[in-house]
């Protein structure tokens, strides 16, 4: 559409000349206010689009948080509180993309009637010009289907117009993710993992989200090779931010985690992902 509805507005714009210049005239009054309505309609509606996807990443936030703790909120009785906070989430989300999809639904409005209009222009001033006897009728016909095309084409640019915002938005957010620099690197001259019996060991380990208290306090255990560590707890008390913490996934605020003894900050990733693997294939 983006690439076609250029060539085939300027086409039907140059055949509309040659028909008949004085109809083209017409399009004088007609494009402009096109334009202006466009103009009106993007304006109202870009800054809305980035709210919207804002206000989508509340209400999954609200919804990410609130199933998977779903025990711990009936067990402490919350789950009135939750369902206000999601119902709150979503009539925000419900009043700014309504406002958003409103907008644009009055812009196919405006743009048919103005085409309605243009045709009706054109119709009463070819009228008077087959009258006066100069222009023939077939010539009237001809017009009317280039002006068509060049409002419809006009229309589908305005369209593309509307929702390159929209997907700017959408882009913006990719491209955030994408320029995410890490956080967990390896260090400049990685050790080697020593080849013996395979160790792991936590020492006062403690771990905390940002801006959060924390996940884990002064976890103190050790696992060496034929043994097994069962870890049973509630929702929520960091079962998964422990396994996260060996493959390096995230990395420990204070105290260490050692494989084999050595600190796995001081592994490369790709040793300590493979020593990982290696181990969990052999049971």
């Amino acid at each position: 559409m983006t690439l076609m509805a250029p060539f085939l507005f300027i086409g039907a714009m140059i055949m509309s000349l040659h028909l008949n210049a004085r109809l083209t005239t017409v399009f004088a009054f007609s494009l402009p206010i096109l334009e202006i309505a466009v103009f009106v309609i993007v304006k109202i509606a870009l800054p809305r689009f980035k709210i919207t996807q804002t206000k989508v990443d509340r209400i999954n936030l609200v919804f990410q948080q609130g199933l998977p703790g779903v025990r711990v909120i009936w067990a402490f009785g919350r789950d009135a509180f939750e369902r206000e906070k999601f119902a709150t989430a979503n009539r925000d989300l419900t009043h700014t993309a309504r406002v958003v999809f409103t907008t644009f639904a009055m812009m196919m409005s405006v743009m048919t009637i103005i085409l309605s209009f243009t045709n009706v222009g054109i119709v009463w001033l070819g009228a008077k010009l087959i009258g006066a006897n100069l222009m023939p009728m077939g010539n009237l016909a001809a017009f009317l289907t280039y002006a068509t095309q060049i409002l419809m084409r006009f229309m589908q640019l305005s369209m593309v117009i509307v929702m390159v915002p929209h997907a700017q938005a959408s882009a913006d957010r990719i491209n955030g993710v994408l320029d995410t620099e890490d956080t967990i690197v390896d260090v400049a001259t990685p050790q080697k993992l020593p080849a013996t019996a395979p160790e792991l060991a936590f020492d006062h380990v403690l771990y905390c989200f940002l801006g959060a208290n924390p996940a884990l306090f002064g976890l103190t255990a050790k696992v060496s090779s034929g043994q097994t560590m069962t870890i049973i707890s509630g929702t929520g008390s960091g079962k998964s931010t422990i396994l996260n913490l060996i493959p390096r996934l995230l990395d420990v605020t204070s105290g260490t985690i050692t494989l084999n003894g050595v600190d796995v900050r001081q592994l490369s990733q790709t040793d300590l992902h493979f020593a990982i693997w290696i181990t969990i294939g052999n049971g």
